[in-house]
Protein backbone atom coordinates (compact mmCIF):
# COMPACT_ATOMS: atom_id res chain seq x y z
CA UNK A 1 0.00 0.00 0.00
CA UNK A 2 1.80 3.52 -1.10
CA UNK A 3 2.17 5.59 1.38
CA UNK A 4 0.01 9.47 -0.11
CA UNK A 5 2.76 11.77 -0.53
CA UNK A 6 4.64 13.39 -3.01
CA UNK A 7 7.90 12.13 -4.53
CA UNK A 8 9.80 15.53 -3.96
CA UNK A 9 7.96 18.59 -2.68
CA UNK A 10 9.27 22.29 -2.43
CA UNK A 11 6.87 24.34 -1.07
CA UNK A 12 6.73 28.26 -1.93
CA UNK A 13 10.60 28.22 -1.25
CA UNK A 14 12.65 27.95 -4.35
CA UNK A 15 16.01 25.39 -4.21
CA UNK A 16 18.72 25.21 -5.52
CA UNK A 17 21.57 22.39 -5.50
CA UNK A 18 24.82 22.29 -6.99
CA UNK A 19 28.10 19.98 -7.51
CA UNK A 20 30.47 23.22 -6.94
CA UNK A 21 31.24 25.21 -4.09
CA UNK A 22 29.62 29.04 -4.51
CA UNK A 23 33.25 30.48 -4.84
CA UNK A 24 31.91 33.93 -5.64
CA UNK A 25 32.83 34.07 -9.33
CA UNK A 26 30.13 33.98 -11.38
CA UNK A 27 28.42 31.15 -12.58
CA UNK A 28 28.88 29.79 -16.32
CA UNK A 29 25.16 27.95 -16.44
CA UNK A 30 21.99 27.99 -14.28
CA UNK A 31 19.52 25.08 -14.51
CA UNK A 32 15.73 26.10 -13.16
CA UNK A 33 12.76 23.42 -13.60
CA UNK A 34 9.27 24.65 -12.80
CA UNK A 35 6.95 22.20 -11.42
CA UNK A 36 3.32 21.53 -11.97
CA UNK A 37 0.20 20.10 -11.11
CA UNK A 38 -0.84 17.78 -13.79
CA UNK A 39 -3.90 19.11 -15.67
CA UNK A 40 -3.46 22.13 -14.60
CA UNK A 41 -4.97 25.01 -17.09
CA UNK A 42 -6.13 27.64 -15.09
CA UNK A 43 -2.54 29.79 -15.59
CA UNK A 44 -2.85 33.61 -15.44
CA UNK A 45 -0.70 35.95 -17.15
CA UNK A 46 1.49 36.22 -13.77
CA UNK A 47 0.80 32.63 -12.31
CA UNK A 48 2.21 30.00 -15.09
CA UNK A 49 5.79 28.23 -15.11
CA UNK A 50 7.07 30.39 -18.04
CA UNK A 51 6.61 33.72 -16.51
CA UNK A 52 7.88 32.49 -12.83
CA UNK A 53 11.07 31.14 -14.64
CA UNK A 54 11.72 34.12 -16.56
CA UNK A 55 11.14 36.33 -13.07
CA UNK A 56 13.79 33.61 -11.26
CA UNK A 57 16.37 35.04 -14.10
CA UNK A 58 15.64 38.17 -13.72
CA UNK A 59 15.84 37.94 -9.62
CA UNK A 60 19.22 36.08 -10.29
CA UNK A 61 20.53 38.37 -12.93
CA UNK A 62 20.45 41.62 -9.66
CA UNK A 63 23.09 39.87 -8.14
CA UNK A 64 21.38 40.39 -4.75
CA UNK A 65 20.03 36.53 -4.45
CA UNK A 66 21.90 34.36 -1.80
CA UNK A 67 22.48 30.91 -1.44
CA UNK A 68 22.21 29.02 1.91
CA UNK A 69 25.66 29.91 2.87
CA UNK A 70 24.49 33.73 2.72
CA UNK A 71 26.99 34.14 -0.13
CA UNK A 72 25.31 36.07 -3.58
CA UNK A 73 24.77 33.81 -6.43
CA UNK A 74 26.54 35.94 -8.72
CA UNK A 75 25.56 36.14 -12.65
CA UNK A 76 27.46 37.56 -15.48
CA UNK A 77 26.46 38.56 -19.05
CA UNK A 78 27.31 35.23 -20.42
CA UNK A 79 25.84 32.87 -18.08
CA UNK A 80 23.41 31.09 -19.80
CA UNK A 81 20.00 29.80 -17.92
CA UNK A 82 18.49 26.48 -18.83
CA UNK A 83 14.82 26.71 -17.68
CA UNK A 84 12.74 23.49 -17.73
CA UNK A 85 8.56 23.48 -17.27
CA UNK A 86 7.67 20.06 -15.94
CA UNK A 87 4.20 20.40 -16.57
CA UNK A 88 1.58 19.53 -19.06
CA UNK A 89 1.38 21.22 -22.34
CA UNK A 90 -2.47 22.47 -22.67
CA UNK A 91 -3.69 25.11 -24.76
CA UNK A 92 -3.44 28.02 -22.55
CA UNK A 93 0.18 27.42 -21.78
CA UNK A 94 0.83 27.55 -25.32
CA UNK A 95 -0.81 30.69 -25.45
CA UNK A 96 1.34 32.18 -23.23
CA UNK A 97 4.47 30.81 -24.54
CA UNK A 98 3.68 32.28 -27.60
CA UNK A 99 3.65 35.71 -26.28
CA UNK A 100 7.35 34.71 -25.01
CA UNK A 101 8.25 33.48 -28.05
CA UNK A 102 8.96 30.02 -26.39
CA UNK A 103 8.87 26.85 -28.78
CA UNK A 104 6.65 23.59 -27.52
CA UNK A 105 8.60 20.87 -29.23
CA UNK A 106 5.81 17.97 -28.39
CA UNK A 107 8.36 15.54 -30.84
CA UNK A 108 11.46 16.77 -28.20
CA UNK A 109 9.51 16.16 -24.86
CA UNK A 110 7.74 12.59 -25.97
CA UNK A 111 11.24 11.30 -26.40
CA UNK A 112 12.49 11.89 -22.81
CA UNK A 113 12.56 8.70 -21.27
CA UNK A 114 11.72 9.00 -17.56
CA UNK A 115 12.41 5.78 -15.64
CA UNK A 116 10.00 4.59 -12.64
CA UNK A 117 12.02 3.89 -10.27
CA UNK A 118 11.14 1.30 -7.71
CA UNK A 119 9.36 2.25 -3.93
CA UNK A 120 12.78 1.59 -2.07
CA UNK A 121 14.51 3.61 -5.04
CA UNK A 122 12.88 6.60 -4.18
CA UNK A 123 12.90 6.24 -0.92
CA UNK A 124 16.61 6.58 -0.91
CA UNK A 125 16.47 9.74 -3.15
CA UNK A 126 13.98 11.40 -0.71
CA UNK A 127 16.44 10.45 2.08
CA UNK A 128 19.53 11.71 -0.02
CA UNK A 129 17.52 15.02 -0.64
CA UNK A 130 16.16 15.75 2.83
CA UNK A 131 20.15 15.52 3.68
CA UNK A 132 21.44 17.88 0.80
CA UNK A 133 18.31 20.71 2.00
CA UNK A 134 19.74 20.47 5.11
CA UNK A 135 23.25 20.58 5.14
CA UNK A 136 25.88 22.78 4.62
CA UNK A 137 28.65 22.57 1.61
CA UNK A 138 31.26 19.96 3.88
CA UNK A 139 32.36 16.83 2.66
CA UNK A 140 29.54 14.62 3.98
CA UNK A 141 27.21 17.02 1.10
CA UNK A 142 29.57 16.11 -1.35
CA UNK A 143 29.32 12.68 -0.63
CA UNK A 144 26.01 12.69 -0.34
CA UNK A 145 25.63 14.42 -3.20
CA UNK A 146 28.36 11.74 -5.43
CA UNK A 147 25.88 9.21 -4.13
CA UNK A 148 22.69 10.27 -4.93
CA UNK A 149 24.09 11.19 -8.65
CA UNK A 150 25.08 7.91 -8.96
CA UNK A 151 21.82 6.05 -7.98
CA UNK A 152 19.98 8.72 -10.61
CA UNK A 153 22.55 7.74 -13.55
CA UNK A 154 21.85 3.86 -12.73
CA UNK A 155 17.99 4.53 -12.61
CA UNK A 156 18.82 5.90 -16.52
CA UNK A 157 20.86 2.80 -17.27
CA UNK A 158 23.67 4.79 -18.15
CA UNK A 159 26.87 3.49 -18.53
CA UNK A 160 30.36 4.28 -17.44
CA UNK A 161 31.45 6.09 -20.76
CA UNK A 162 27.98 8.31 -20.91
CA UNK A 163 28.05 9.19 -17.33
CA UNK A 164 31.68 10.52 -17.74
CA UNK A 165 30.89 12.36 -21.13
CA UNK A 166 27.85 13.50 -19.02
CA UNK A 167 29.53 14.82 -16.23
CA UNK A 168 32.77 16.50 -18.18
CA UNK A 169 29.33 18.66 -20.44
CA UNK A 170 28.26 19.79 -17.15
CA UNK A 171 31.65 20.73 -15.84
CA UNK A 172 32.88 22.44 -18.60
CA UNK A 173 29.84 24.13 -19.98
Amino acid sequence: NREERTDIMFLNNPVALSDENNSGREYESIVIFELKRPMRDDYTSGDNPIEQMLGYVDKLSTNKVTDKEGRYIKVGANTQFYLYAICDITPNLIKIAELHSVKVLRSHIEQIPIPYPSDAQQQKVIVLVDFLLTTKNDDSFQQTYQQLDQIIASLYELTESQYVTIKNSVLHS
